[in-house]
């Protein structure tokens, strides 16, 4: 695995748990010492291709390609899942942030949230309040009602373009969760 900084190929994205430091309670210090020391996003070099050629083709569509999550250390799943549990009194089962396969730790594991070109604003893909079934591949495609409609044809934007490119859907089947497969 050889990781690389997005922002060096024009790649918009930051690190998860550093933008979310706060809510989970983690200091920078303890970021720092698992080798996290600025928000920056990783991905092992393999994927940048096929992330820009996804991007490209969201861009004609009026988006761009957010990568909300790349690469996680198991330091870094180790932190997050002590973290997790203690700050939101989260079940303390090791699936519940995927602490058995840790799938983020290959590098060739994204998560993808959508922006609008024009707005720089992100373009949200589920309405929070149908939390956590709207997390799952799906939820909105037989619901008839205008907004649900939207949320589901943007989701089937981002699955056409990620699988497009190389990319499947991961084990939990939650829309945004992309692992690379070539």
């Amino acid at each position: 695995m050889k990781l690389v900084n997005i922002k060096d190929f024009g790649l918009k994205g930051e690190n998860y748990y550093w933008k979310r430091k706060e809510l989970y309670r983690i200091t920078e210090l303890e970021l720092a010492e698992i080798g996290v020391n600025s928000g920056d996003m990783y991905v092992d070099e393999s994927i940048i291709q096929p992330l820009l050629n996804a991007n490209s083709q969201l861009n004609k569509s009026g988006y761009y390609l957010f990568v909300a999550d790349g690469y996680r250390s198991n330091q870094m799943y180790e932190l997050v899942y002590k973290k997790r549990v203690k700050a939101t009194h989260l079940n303390a089962d090791p699936g519940a942030i995927n602490l058995i396969d840790k799938p983020h730790s290959k590098g060739t594991v994204v998560d993808i949230a959508l922006y609008d070109l024009e707005t720089n604003k992100e373009i949200y893909l589920r309405d929070k309040q149908d939390d956590p079934e709207a997390y799952y591949v799906d939820f909105y495609s037989n619901k008839t009602d205008e907004k649900s409609k939207e949320f589901c044809r943007l989701q089937q934007l981002l699955k056409s373009v990620m699988y497009s490119n190389g990319f499947v859907y991961g084990v939990k089947n939650e829309y945004w969760h992309f692992d690379y497969k070539g």
